[in-house]
Order: structure tokens, then C-alpha cells, then sequence
């Protein structure tokens, strides 16, 4: 955490990634979209359902708004992902 000035208020330092680079966050509709980027479409409205329900990404609170960043939906979506399949009987490669 950085201080600022004599004054006892503390303002936290931007996250930054193990790159250095600074973390960028994303509201649902930006992170439903990063999905669908990478082929994997899922709606906004699922976001926000599975915010409330379980089993959705990792995300933050900014305000009222939840906020998401684009390597805890790519865990999420890896995880979601099945082993890779040559047919519907199940028999995975």
C-alpha cells in the first residue's frame, strides 16, 4: 500500500500482474464479450446468475457493480472445459 501526505489515509497500489503490467478490469457485458472472443459465448445474464447462484468466475465489487478480471475468466472457462472427445459415446483422447 502507498500513503500519501501526512494524513492517515492509505491508498492501495494498482494490482499488477506477475508481467508488471497493470491488471485491467472488466464489467459483464466486457467479460461476456472476452469470452465469446475466445468462442465461448456466454450470455451477461448467466454472469450475473451464476454471481448469485455459485459456479460462475472469480470477480470483484467496484461500487455496486461486479467487476472481472480476463485471467480468472480464462481459469473459469478452462476449468469448464472437457478433456478433448473423437465421439458423442464419451471416449476421450
Amino acid at each position: 500500500m502507498i500513503t500519501h501526505g501526512t494524513a492517515s489515509k492509505v491508498v492501495a497500489a494498482p494490482e499488477a500482474s506477475l508481467a508488471g503490467e497493470i491488471v485491467r478490469y472488466l464489467d459483464r457485458a466486457e467479460a461476456a464479450e472476452y469470452l465469446a472472443t475466445r468462442g465461448l459465448r456466454v450470455a451477461k445474464g448467466t454472469l450475473q446468475k451464476l454471481a448469485t447462484v455459485g459456479g460462475g468466475p472469480i470477480y470483484r465489487r467496484f461500487g455496486h457493480r461486479a467487476v472481472y478480471q480476463a485471467a480468472d475468466l480464462d481459469t473459469w472457462a478452462q476449468a469448464k472445459l472437457s478433456a478433448p472427445r473423437c465421439s458423442t459415446s464419451g471416449a476421450e483422447v
